[in-house]
């Protein structure tokens, strides 16, 4: 082991404490080499007494690397995905605190996709990097290598943030047979999906869409089909709607740099079909009445309340009048009856007349009563 003499310190001043119990500093040491070091310590008092100390403590004397001015690319597109960081290498060296540019010292960049270009700071210390960003986490690093011809450096580091993606627009169109429908009939849908590629809109082929039913417009609650664009980029596809509401077509793209989620939306209406049912038409042989009874069905929800007609002709194949209505208030499906004083033999049938948008029509077969 070689030991060097660093420096001989003589100007001590009283810091705190009094001359037998104080604590002694010295003026600033200025070492003529860069270190990293053990300090062995000797200190020798007016009176002649002398301490030696091995392994005081240890020392690095070294330049502070930092980078100033580190600038980055703030935003990319689907054509230009080049991020450059550019930025100044400059050091202070201990002692003289004294800043310069750190010039011809290793540069690397490391991206989010593990990409390490590395390079040289010129003689002014400024370096840029030029790489390609890959994701919207694509932030950026730099740090200093190692020199061993300087190994008294001290790593400097930075970080810039991932530029913003200007994502590509996208394009989803959505087009229905009828807009219309009665519950559990079939509606065509169709459309056409693209995306503004550098040169202009272009078909977005082979790309999953799918059409969803939406009590409210941003509460969707079920799938109701999904197709595949053809190379035009057009799809269709049937579907059932099971009430009337918002259908919202929507595709995603795993690109980074094109429109995440594209969606399209339209309403539609969707009618409860009605029936008549457990239809029942009787003279009662004790007091010569007619008996007649029902009951109301309907397939995709019901309404609060309803009323039907009891219709009677003598031929049955019209001159239909009404006999009477009857009320259905809460739960119009539950079943329904009355007689009537009709002594003349024909045809009776109940008809629902339905509310628009809402609820069929509905009519029962007519039953014949002697």
């Amino acid at each position: 082991m070689v030991l060097l003499r660093l420096a001989d310190v003589t100007d001590f001043s009283l810091d705190s404490g009094d001359v037998t119990d104080g604590i002694w500093r010295s003026g600033e040491i200025t070492l003529p080499d860069l270190c990293s070091c053990q300090l062995d310590v000797e200190i020798t008092d007016q009176a002649g007494g002398h301490v030696t100390l091995p392994a005081a403590g240890y020392l690095t004397y070294s330049v502070q690397m930092y980078f100033d001015n580190v600038a980055a690319t703030g935003s990319v597109t689907y054509g230009h995905r080049d991020m450059k960081v550019s930025g100044r290498l400059m050091g202070r060296w201990p002692g003289t605190q004294a800043i310069a540019p750190v010039g011809a010292f290793p540069v690397e960049l490391m991206t989010g996709d593990g990409d390490i270009p590395e390079t040289m700071s010129g003689a002014d210390g400024r370096f840029a990097f030029t790489t390609q960003v890959q994701d919207q986490y694509d932030d950026a690093s730099v740090y200093t290598g190692d020199d061993p011809a300087r190994p008294y450096y001290a790593q400097a580091f930075a970080q810039t943030p991932a530029p913003l993606i200007k994502q590509a627009p996208t394009r989803l169109t959505m087009r229905l047979d009828r807009r219309t429908v009665i519950h559990g009939d079939p509606i065509a849908v169709s459309g056409n999906l693209s995306w503004k590629s550098p040169t202009g809109w272009q078909p977005w082929a082979n790309t999953s869409v799918v059409v969803a039913s939406c009590l409210y417009p941003t509460t969707c609650v079920g799938i109701l089909g999904r197709a595949t664009t053809d190379a035009a980029g057009n799809y269709s596809l049937s579907i059932q709607p099971g009430s009337t509401g918002t259908l919202r077509a929507g595709a995603y793209s795993p690109d980074p740099f094109i429109t995440t989620n594209t969606t399209t939306q339209t309403t539609v209406t969707v009618v409860s079909r009605v029936t008549v049912t457990n239809v029942l038409a009787v003279r009662d042989t004790d007091n010569g009445k007619v008996y007649v009874q029902g009951q109301l069905e309907f397939a995709g929800g019901s309404p609060a309340g309803a009323s039907v007609d009891i219709q009677y002709s003598k031929t049955g194949t019209g001159n239909w009048h009404t006999v009477a209505t009857i009320d259905l208030p809460g739960n119009p499906t539950r079943p329904f009856s009355q007689e009537f004083d009709q002594p003349a033999a024909g045809s009776w049938r109940i008809r629902y007349v339905g509310e628009p948008k809402m609820f069929t029509s509905a009519t029962s077969t007519p039953a014949y009563v002697a």
